[in-house]
């Protein structure tokens, strides 16, 4: 018998370091991309499993939220401007992109804590999938979007591409909040009912029931802190006024910055994080 056959292959021993274990968690997931689009494809067949209207609740919901807003202030307080029902769910299709992705790699982090003894898979893997499921939503939100628009006379153009890079941006600062938000919550259960409460408020307090431009100058600046300002005037201006958001190039490349290093930043936080969710008793 050949003897090279009974020699045991060599036990591969992953670096300790923290750079190490990048490289190798970077490797895993590019060994496991199969299952990210699985889960991530998995997740959109699950979410309309069972339901009459199926995938068209994508859309539905914030329909039906903008319906809820539309009421209150045009019919009701008799506020809103012309266009209000569009400008709102433009703005509703960002922000339930961002409040769907945390909350739901959250949940599902910890569902899945219970499998992460007898399944080997690198957990990085459950906020991309559920960010990548979600940016498929929205881009689909989107296009339903420019569909709804037109019978209200609002018509693409080239300046409609102009949210693309805006979604990209929001896509990484989503999935880097992803990343930390599922990492803590492990540790800390209560932070999805905390983070329910404080995602709305953000959404309050930037220009979501009402444009950037109705804000006086002079407090502009105190908007461009959230986040949500730029996502939100960076799809809302190209889809229904066919122009370019009405905040300077230095804001765009600000949230752009911040984005990318929230990005690294959740997901470096999240990889030290990693081994020490077995230890939580679940």
């Amino acid at each position: 018998m050949n003897a090279a056959a009974n020699t045991p292959h060599p036990v591969r021993i992953r670096d300790a370091t923290l750079s190490g274990r990048i490289r190798a968690n970077l490797s895993d997931l590019v060994r496991f991309r199969h299952l990210v689009w699985y889960m991530a494809m998995s997740s959109l067949a699950v979410e309309s499993r069972g339901t009459k209207l199926g995938r068209s609740w994508w859309v539905l919901e914030p329909l039906a939220l903008m319906g809820v807003y539309t009421v209150f202030i045009k019919v009701i307080l008799h506020r809103g401007g012309a266009n209000f029902p569009l400008a709102v769910l433009a703005a509703l299709l960002s922000f339930e992109f961002f409040a769907r992705s945390v909350g739901r790699s959250m949940s599902l982090l910890k569902a899945t804590q219970s499998s992460m003894l007898s399944v080997a898979f690198p957990r990085t893997v459950i906020p991309l999938a559920v960010t990548l499921s979600e940016s498929i939503r929205l881009i689909i939100a989107v296009a339903a979007y420019i569909a709804i628009a037109a019978p209200f006379g609002v018509m693409p153009s080239p300046v409609t591409a102009l949210a693309l890079p805006f979604i990209v941006v929001e896509i990484l600062f989503t999935l880097g909040a992803s990343y930390f938000f599922a990492a803590t919550s492990v540790f800390f259960r209560d932070l999805s009912k905390i983070t329910d409460y404080l995602f709305w408020l953000l959404f309050h307090l930037a220009p979501g029931m009402y444009t950037l431009a109705m804000v006086p100058a002079k407090y502009r600046i105190i908007f461009a802190f959230n986040p949500f300002t730029t996502f939100f005037e960076g799809l809302r201006a190209p889809l229904l006024y066919g122009l370019a958001p009405g905040f300077s190039s230095v804001q765009t490349g600000i949230v752009f910055l911040v984005s990318v290093i929230l990005c690294i930043a959740g997901y470096l936080y999240f990889l030290r994080r990693e081994g020490s969710f077995n230890k939580v008793v679940v």
